[in-house]
């Protein structure tokens, strides 16, 4: 069985730490992990896999133990998808502009490719004053798709907007 556990709340390193001994000491992986600290707010999420009795143990100690933070708790199943999926990496760098993650969700959900990960930041670089945000995608495309044609309305798209972009399959 596998959990998604979001958490929020002030930036306190010892929570982090219970938060992943409660996992461990219940014999549970951590199969994924992103914690981001943002000032004194820390923001995350772990997908943790284990046996199910393991898992409600889990949920019951993260709510009693840590109840200084504000934690979220999804039961899911892996999807048992049939169709057949490619995966590949887009990244894409251009000055920041407000919509600009969402026009770029929006064409791969309309060109039905499936978004795995997002990361996204925006900084300002010390030779200009431009702002200029960065994103990097994981994504699945169904393996029947024309990837040449994709890769080419996705250069496009991100040359309308004037953005600078890589596009290719990850290697494992």
């Amino acid at each position: 069985m596998q959990i998604a556990i979001t958490v929020f709340g002030r930036n306190k390193d010892i929570e982090l730490s219970e938060l992943t001994k409660i996992i461990c000491e219940n014999e549970c992986n951590i199969l994924g992990c992103q914690v981001v600290r943002h000032f004194d707010t820390l923001v995350g999420y772990l997908i943790v896999e284990g046996q199910w009795n393991q898992i409600v143990k889990i949920e019951s100690m993260l709510q009693s133990q840590l109840s200084t933070l504000i934690i979220s708790i999804q039961r899911f199943e892996p999807i048992k998808d049939p169709m057949k999926y490619l995966p590949y990496s887009a990244d894409v760098v251009g000055a920041d502009s407000i919509g600009i993650i969402n026009k770029l969700i929006l064409f791969f959900l309309e060109h039905s490719v499936q978004i795995e990960d997002v990361n996204s930041s925006c900084f300002t670089p010390v030779q200009t004053s431009a702002d200029l945000f960065s994103a990097h995608f994981i994504l699945s495309i169904p393996s029947d798709s024309q990837i040449i044609s994709l890769r080419d309305a996705f250069f496009e798209f991100c040359d309308q907007l004037s953005l600078d972009a890589i596009f290719e399959p990850i290697k494992r």
